[in-house]
C-alpha cells in the first residue's frame, strides 16, 4: 500500500488530498489511485500508519488544517504567495483500528498542549513519523512552529512516547537547532533491539543534525551537526533485515531549499557512526527536484524508494518516481 499527498496548485492549497494505491507483485505493477482522505476547504496530509505488535490493532496519524493568506492564479495554475504558517490552524489526530486496519474509529485529537507545551494558539505542526520500536513502544515525532518565534518562523521537534498503543502519549524529547528556521523533519531509527535510536534532522545549515537515545526515548543527546552535507530537505533511514542502516537524502551541502539533488543513498554499520561513500540513485538539474520520499525494505530484501519528481515547468507538477535495489548493490558488488 502506499499513500501520498495531492494538491491542484501548491501545498498551501485548501484542497490537499491523501491518495492511495496498492501493488500485489511487490511494486512492479500499481493500482489506479484513489482517495483515501479529504476534508472540505482544508487539507490532509501526513498520514502515518503502525500495526501493533501482537494485536488485530492498528493506529493511523494525520494533519488536517486550513491554510490562511495563499494566493493563487487558478487560470495559469500558478502560485502567487505562500500561505501564512503562524497563522494556518492545524490538528493532529488519530485513528484506531480493532481488525488490522479494515475499519477505522472516529479521529481524536492528540492535545497540542501536550506537543507545545503550553496553550499558545494557533497551533501549527504536523507529524513526521510513527515508530514502533521492538518492545511494542510507539514514538511519534512532531513538528511544530514555536509559539514564540512566528515571524521569522522557526520549529521544533517534539517526540511523545505511548506504552499502550496509543491510548495515551507523553512527551520525552523537544529539541531545535540555532539555523534559521530551526530543525525540521526528522527521522529516526532503532539502531537495534534494546532501546538504541538514532535520528537525523533537516535543517538550513548546509549539514544534518543527529539525536541519539539509548534508553527507548526515554532520554535524549543531541542535535549535534555532522559533516553530512545537505541542503533543507528531508533526509529518511531505515534498519536493514543485515541490522545495517541505510539513508537516502540530498547529497549537496546548501543554505537554501535547491537544489534538491542528487538524490544519494549510503549505508552504516556501527549505527550512523560511519556512513559509506554515497551512491547516486538519481540526478537532476536547473530548478527541478527529487525529494520529499519514502523508503522501504520488502520481504525479498529489495529496497523499495518512491520520491516525488518535481519538474519546475509552466504549470509546475510533480510525478512519482520508483527506485528499486538490493543492498548488495549499494557495496558496489
Amino acid at each position: 500500500l502506499m499513500c501520498w499527498g495531492a494538491y491542484d496548485i501548491q501545498e498551501c492549497s485548501n484542497d490537499g488530498v491523501v491518495l492511495y494505491s496498492e501493488s500485489f507483485d511487490e511494486g512492479e505493477t500499481w493500482e489506479s489511485p484513489q482517495v483515501w482522505m479529504a476534508s472540505p476547504n482544508a487539507v490532509v496530509s501526513h498520514l502515518h500508519f503502525a500495526e501493533l505488535k501482537g494485536t488485530d490493532r492498528a493506529l493511523m496519524i494525520y494533519r488536517e488544517g486550513h491554510y490562511y493568506g495563499a494566493q493563487e492564479d487558478r487560470l495559469r495554475k500558478t502560485n502567487l504567495k505562500w500561505a501564512n504558517y503562524a497563522e494556518s490552524p492545524m490538528r493532529l489526530l488519530q485513528k484506531c483500528s480493532g481488525d488490522g486496519g479494515a475499519t477505522w474509529g472516529p479521529p481524536v485529537e492528540i492535545d497540542p498542549v501536550l506537543i507545545v507545551g503550553r496553550d499558545a494558539p494557533p497551533y501549527y505542526g504536523a507529524p513526521e513519523q510513527l515508530l514502533q520500536l521492538a518492545n511494542g513502544d510507539l514514538l511519534l515525532l512532531v513538528g511544530y512552529m514555536d509559539p514564540d518565534r512566528r515571524d521569522p518562523q522557526h520549529f521544533n521537534v517534539s517526540i511523545l512516547r505511548s506504552g499502550n498503543g496509543g491510548e495515551s502519549w507523553k512527551k520525552t524529547g523537544d529539541f531545535t537547532v540555532p539555523e534559521v528556521r530551526g530543525a525540521m523533519e526528522p527521522s529516526l531509527v532503532e539502531v537495534e533491539p534494546g532501546g538504541q535510536l538514532y535520528g537525523v534532522i533537516r535543517n538550513k545549515g548546509g549539514y544534518l543534525y543527529e539525536i541519539r537515545s539509548a534508553d527507548s526515548g526515554e532520554s535524549w543527546d543531541g542535535p549535534q551537526r555532522t559533516e553530512i552535507p545537505t541542503e533543507e530537505s528531508m533526509a529518511k533511514i531505515i534498519r536493514l533485515a543485515s541490522g545495517r542502516l541505510l539513508m537516502v537524502w540530498n547529497n549537496q551541502s546548501s543554505t537554501t531549499q535547491r537544489p534538491r539533488y542528487p538524490l544519494a543513498a549510503a549505508v552504516s554499520g556501527d549505527g550512523g557512526l560511519i556512513w559509506r561513500p554515497p551512491i547516486v540513485l538519481a540526478d537532476e538539474i536547473g530548478a527541478n527536484q527529487l525529494s520529499n520520499f519514502n523508503l522501504l525494505q520488502m520481504g525479498d530484501g529489495r529496497i523499495l524508494v518512491c520520491t516525488s519528481h518535481y519538474r519546475a515547468q509552466p504549470p509546475a507538477c510533480s510525478d512519482l518516481d520508483m527506485i528499486v535495489f538490493d543492498e548488495e548493490w549499494l557495496d558496489g558488488s
